[in-house]
This record gives structure tokens, sequence and C-alpha cells, in this order.
């Protein structure tokens, strides 16, 4: 398996127990470290992120002008 084209032929192979790759795939998975998607570990997970407080609040706005992505002084 090789490139973008053959990692989804894995895929393929992976979610498709008629492929006849599949137990080829399940060992290739396996040794690579690949786990099944886990929609309630990774929501668990994000609940545990703490966000750095920034200076932002702090800042006076009315005092600069949004010009594209750049934020410049009046």
């Amino acid at each position: 398996m090789a490139g973008v084209d053959g990692f989804y032929r894995f895929l393929d192979s992976y979610s498709n127990p008629s492929d006849p790759e599949h137990e080829q795939a399940l060992a290739f998975a396996k040794k690579n470290g690949f786990k099944p998607l886990d929609m309630d570990g990774i929501n668990e997970s994000s609940k545990r992120i703490t966000y750095r407080k920034t200076a932002w609040e702090h800042i006076h706005h009315e005092r600069y002008n949004i010009i594209g992505p750049r934020y410049t002084k009046k």
C-alpha cells in the first residue's frame, strides 16, 4: 500500500468484511496501531481540554480597525 490511493484502498478493505483483502487490512491496521473511531471517547477527551485566556477581552476594540486579516490601530 502506497500513497493516497493505496490508503483509500486500505480503508475500503478494512471497512468491508466481504473484501478479499479485508483480513490483510485488519492485520495491517493492528500492526500499525489503528483503532476504531470512538466518538464517545473523543467527546470525553475534549471535555478535559482547557483553553488559555488571552488578552482579547482587555483590548479596547473601539481603537482598532479590522483590515483584512490584520488588526490595526485607528
